[in-house]
């Protein structure tokens, strides 16, 4: 495995996962349809898509949600300031493939560093162009610098389902 990519299972303690990730799975969380996963290119493609809710993104906070929602992970990485903040959410896909490689912040000039949380367990992925491939497993965090590319995997066996934190350190 690459040494810039952390891996921290058990992430947050347990009551404090629940509750984030059972704001995360209520009948009342609003999740967006997006047209794509990863880049342009996936609009042709009908079967790329995801649903989305955006938190943070340009400089200001977006969501319905209180930023507050957020306190357990902004304790546990410290960020000088949050670049962007999102959940993915992609439904079952029969035939998963990984998508294309990408970084989530294109055209940031300053290092930053990017997270996923896992909040469910399934067969979905997160592989890196140098190949390290990460399994989605609740409560699993992982840390790299934003200019490594990746790209992630539906599950073929039940939805898919993280947060996606960009921070500058």
């Amino acid at each position: 495995m690459d040494e810039d990519i952390i891996v921290i299972d058990n992430f947050l303690p347990s009551i404090e996962f629940k509750r984030l990730k059972n704001k995360l799975i209520s009948h009342e969380f609003p999740w967006f349809f997006f047209n794509l996963v990863d880049t342009v290119e996936d609009i042709s493609n009908p079967s790329k898509f995801q649903f989305q809710h955006h938190f943070y993104e340009h400089c200001r906070w977006k969501s319905s949600f209180h930023p507050n929602i957020f306190e357990d992970v902004e304790i546990k990485l410290q960020p000088k300031s949050w670049l962007r903040i999102k959940a993915n959410l992609q439904v079952r896909d029969p035939v998963a493939e990984f998508n294309t490689f990408h970084v989530d912040v294109e055209g940031c000039n300053t290092p930053y560093r990017t997270g996923i949380l896992y909040l469910n367990t399934c067969n979905g992925q997160t592989k890196f162009e140098g190949g390290t491939v990460v399994d989605s497993v609740e409560n699993r965090f992982i840390s790299f610098p934003g200019h490594l590319k990746h790209t992630g995997k539906a599950s073929t066996d039940v939805r898919r389902i993280l947060l996606n934190f960009c921070w500058f350190e």
